[in-house]
Parts: structure tokens; sequence; C-alpha cells
């Protein structure tokens, strides 16, 4: 079912629009420490993945 390429890292547009997150909350998630962070040499930030389905399951959770 998950054939589609999922890469490790994503830019913050892509993990809004996969995870449902807003822009304010990624950063807050980065901020925090929450989420790890790896910057580009071109000074983008990307999320990992991981961390970011860790979240979302947990807030999922929360709802149940």
């Amino acid at each position: 079912l998950m054939n589609i390429y999922f890469p490790e890292l994503l830019p913050r547009k892509k993990a809004m629009i996969i995870f449902g997150f807003s822009r304010k909350k990624i950063e807050k998630l980065a901020k925090d420490g929450t989420v790890r962070t790896y910057i580009t040499k071109g000074g983008h930030r990307r999320y990992f993945r991981n961390d970011l389905i860790k979240i979302f399951n947990e807030e999922l959770q929360k709802q149940y």
C-alpha cells in the first residue's frame, strides 16, 4: 500500500500537506526539539519523517 516514494527528510510544505500540521506547529516542534531537522547546504530546513509520524500518531491516540 505504501509503494509511493516517501523520503526520510521532508521539506516543510510537504510535511504540512502529509500530516496536516500548520507551519507554526511544525516550526514549534522543531524549535522544541520534538522533531529533528537537517539544514541543507542551501540553508533549507528538512524535517525527519519518523519524528513527524510519531507526533502524528500520538495526536491520533489522544483523540480516542
